[in-house]
């Protein structure tokens, strides 16, 4: 770590914060400043990122990684943000590891949810018993990977995984996903990357001349942008093209916190949703930093708790 980030690091807090705004602009088409966000309600002690949305009737329902820095743990939860937000965020499952990206999807009138469960090398599939808070796990897809935000997607008229691997090699499949079996088919290799520019940051975009794909490239820092790609499968096999980006500079919202990542952006309908990573000024930061060094009245324990829950939400 320089002097320049230790510096800041004395003088300002962290967390990841989600914000929704009515949107009619296509992701392609979207440029410059963009504001009227507004931020998500989150409990002190608590971080939320990885924003998921799913309308039911005149509802809209968020779907998040809630991070608790107390426990050093990290849930999947819900509240509903429309027509009016819900003060608490619901817990409808927790996994005895580390578990983000609440890949909400419905087929066949059933309601999944495919999240990120990277550390303990399996793809899971949990499906909804009661809307929307209580969730079982109906199946491991996949054991032995090292897959993160594995994202569903149709496919003429099929039911697809996308299927991001980040270990030794980077590398992305695609499956066919059975989900009345609750099993993969047909898993092919579509491309290898060489830097970590893949990975996926949000559900499928669909267009008549074929699929945008939101993805979060960190080559530079984790969270540095969101990448809009269209994709298609042409004569040379899975073809990427950007046709779009968001920066976190670009986010405007109704607050002096300034927004130094982004890494999950989603749309149902006119309503979008992204997660921001801010940085704000706390003069007291250095007297805390002070407690946290003479581990006085408990901040030590705070302290190191911020630093593993801002590594493990990664």
């Amino acid at each position: 770590m320089n002097i320049g980030i230790k510096f800041s690091y004395l003088f300002h807090n962290y967390e990841w914060l989600c914000a929704y705004r009515k949107n009619t602009i296509p992701v392609e088409k979207m440029t410059g400043q963009m504001g009227g966000f507004e931020i998500v309600s989150v409990p002190k002690g608590f971080w939320v990122s990885d924003p998921f949305l799913f309308q039911d009737g005149e509802e809209v329902f968020l779907f998040v990684e809630l991070a608790d820095i107390k426990k050093k743990k990290c849930v999947l939860a819900v509240k509903r943000i429309l027509p009016k937000e819900e003060t608490e965020f619901h817990i409808i499952y927790e996994f005895p590891y580390h578990t983000s990206y609440p890949c909400i999807f419905e087929w066949n009138g059933i309601r999944y949810i495919i999240p990120e469960t990277k550390s303990a090398k399996e793809i899971v599939l949990l499906e909804c018993v009661n809307w929307p808070y209580e969730w079982k796990k109906k199946a491991v897809l996949m054991k032995k990977i090292a897959a993160a935000d594995c994202t569903p997607y149709i496919l003429d008229g099929q039911m697809q995984l996308l299927i991001y691997e980040e270990d030794e090699e980077i590398n992305i499949y695609t499956a066919g996903l059975d989900l009345e079996e609750g099993s993969l088919n047909n898993i092919k290799k579509l491309k290898h990357y060489r830097e970590k520019t893949a990975r996926p940051g949000g559900h499928m975009i669909y267009r008549d001349e074929g699929m945008i794909r939101v993805r979060q490239p960190g080559i530079k820092f984790y969270g540095e942008k969101i990448e809009f790609v269209k994709c298609y499968w042409g004569s040379s096999g899975f073809v990427e093209e950007v046709v779009n980006r968001i920066l976190p500079e670009q986010i405007c919202l109704a607050c002096d916190e300034k927004i130094i990542g982004i890494h999950t952006y989603n749309r149902i309908a006119d309503i979008e949703v992204i997660d921001v990573f801010i940085k704000k000024l706390n003069l007291l930061k250095p007297f805390l930093y002070v407690l946290h060094r003479l581990r006085i009245f408990g901040y030590g324990e705070y302290e190191r708790d911020h630093k593993y829950i801002w590594k493990i939400c990664e």
